[in-house]
């Protein structure tokens, strides 16, 4: 009967084994040994200690078979309810694992090559359909998402798409739709270059909003470049801003037109006049050329040639803040008409600056975010949470060893291919320390040489290239540049050498994607 009985309980430890965890395994295996090593030969006395030790109910006053038998019901009884705690557990993986494969619908406007879009795919989120209006962008997107078809690719201008009745076209009623994102075309708001609050670009924004009010998502979100938050623009009648609340504060005169034109155009010359000061500095600095070294007359000539640009900045600097300082009362905050118009929608709003490199990625990309959750969802939205902080942040260094050297031979993968610059540059490039900028020949995108030991600082595209190398003295390759955004080592893109670089200059990085997609996927479930 022993035998037997051991035979019976070694059959179930084998089945408990695939049930349970192989630490419980272990102790199932320890409890049973204990139960069946010489039981029938152990004293009234061990067994009534073994109950006190082990927490066995009802031992008093009982024989020995009595004890033996109760000893093995309270053993049952523990493998019974370890059965129901696992099973409990597994509902819950199970639930947890349903929630991540629910597929939640989205739409993505000013979508690019697809940074923040791979960031969403990743998390199981459902495109009804992208857009954009640069085409070359699109077929980079297109290239790495197979799955998107020509339906799900609109390549048209925001300002006319939002006027179509597009919950008929994609068959989807108002309301259900989970998430509209955009990363809002930012030239105007940018800190990078001549900020033109005139700038046409600086009213997209507002397609946005009426995409958003066909729509009514139950969650939208607006990215921008941290300097949105506090740039004005120019009202226009009818039209901007696109609030209630903003819209009757202004009246604008028509007389005004004639004012703005002049804006715009000393707007324009002072563009061009950066560039010629940019251009000086840089002939200046090539102190190896042999004009600027035997020749005295052409660096006196560049000298008055820059003193002459610099007075002409200065007067366009003069003649620019006049003009605005007229029209100043006819401005207003973008963020605030946004804010407000989301606010009429019935939507509660929740703005943040997010810094990439605190979630996981390799640079210390700032930007804005303009989160509007739906007055029907009794929640409060929480921000991504923070996964590296000062000691634990990712470098360019851990970037570049994402790279394999069979897929990234520059042979086999052209953007990986260094530019081949002339000999002047870099020349001018070996003078730049790590983490340095040049004092003077170019403008923010190549001047600076990044650290291999410290997240890169946002990658803009200058002269067609990145900035340098940290020990290399080249600008950064295409697909260095978009590893450091987040995207994958073998994600193609398309066009010129240029347009690669703006494409992941303008990309919302792919682990601040990935970072909003966690936390829209946890709010909605």
């Amino acid at each position: 009967m022993y035998i037997h009985l051991l035979i019976n309980y070694n059959i179930f430890l084998i089945y408990y084994f695939f049930y349970i965890k192989f630490e419980k395994y272990l102790e199932l295996f320890f409890i049973i040994n204990i139960i069946m090593d010489n039981i029938d030969n152990k004293t009234v006395k061990e067994l009534i200690q073994y109950c006190r030790d082990n927490n066995v109910k009802g031992f008093s006053n009982k024989k020995k078979q009595e004890l033996i038998d109760l000893i093995k019901e309270h053993h049952k009884n523990i493998i019974e309810e370890d059965k129901e705690e696992d099973k409990e557990e597994d509902k819950e993986e199970d639930k947890e694992e349903d929630k991540e494969d629910k597929e939640l619908t989205i739409v993505e406007t000013f979508v690019g090559c697809g940074g923040s879009h791979l960031g969403f795919k990743r998390h199981n989120f459902k495109t009804i359909f992208v857009n954009d209006i640069w085409d070359t962008a699109l077929k980079t997107l297109r290239e790495n998402n197979k799955e998107l078809d020509d339906k799900k690719i609109i390549c048209e201008d925001i300002n006319t798409l939002c006027n179509k009745n597009l919950l008929s076209e994609y068959n989807i009623k108002k309301r259900d739709l989970n998430l509209l994102i955009g990363g809002v075309v930012c030239k105007g708001f940018s800190l990078a270059g001549v900020r033109n609050p005139f700038d046409t670009r600086n009213y997209l924004y507002i397609s946005q909003l009426k995409l958003v009010e066909q729509f009514m998502p139950m969650i939208s979100i607006i990215e921008n470049v941290p300097g949105m938050k506090n740039m004005k623009i120019l009202a226009k009648n009818e039209f901007a801003p696109c609030s209630k609340e903003k819209m009757k504060d202004f009246k604008i005169n028509e007389s005004i037109k004639e004012l703005c034109e002049k804006v715009n155009i000393v707007i324009e010359n002072h563009k061009n006049n950066r560039g010629q000061i940019i251009a000086v500095n840089k002939k200046l600095s090539e102190d190896d050329s042999e004009e600027i070294k035997t020749s005295k007359k052409i660096k006196e000539k560049l000298l008055k040639e820059k003193e002459e640009l610099l007075k002409e900045k200065e007067k366009l600097e003069k003649d620019r803040k006049n003009y605005e300082d007229k029209l100043e009362k006819y401005k207003y905050s973008v963020l605030d008409d946004i804010e407000n118009k989301y606010k009429e929608l019935g939507y509660k709003v929740y703005i943040n600056k997010l810094k990439v490199s605190n979630y996981g990625g390799f640079t210390n990309r700032i930007r804005l975010i303009i989160v509007a959750v739906r007055n029907d969802i009794n929640k409060e939205w929480e921000w991504p949470e923070i996964t590296n902080n000062d000691d634990n942040l990712l470098t360019v260094r851990d970037a570049f060893s994402l790279l394999d050297k069979d897929i990234n031979d520059p042979i086999k993968d052209i953007d990986n291919k260094p530019m081949e610059h002339r000999k002047s540059t870099i020349e001018k490039f070996k003078k730049i320390k790590t983490g340095k900028k040049s004092g003077g020949f170019s403008s923010r995108g190549t001047s600076n040489r990044l650290d291999y030991d410290k997240p890169a600082p946002t990658l803009v595209p200058g002269h067609s290239s990145f900035q340098i190398h940290p020990v290399e003295h080249r600008s950064i390759t295409v697909r260095e540049g978009g590893i450091i955004t987040g995207f994958p080592i073998d994600f193609k893109f398309i066009g010129s050498h240029s347009d690669r670089c703006m494409q992941i200059g303008n990309a919302i990085p792919v682990h601040l994607g990935e970072a909003l997609a966690k936390s829209v996927r946890k709010f909605l479930e």
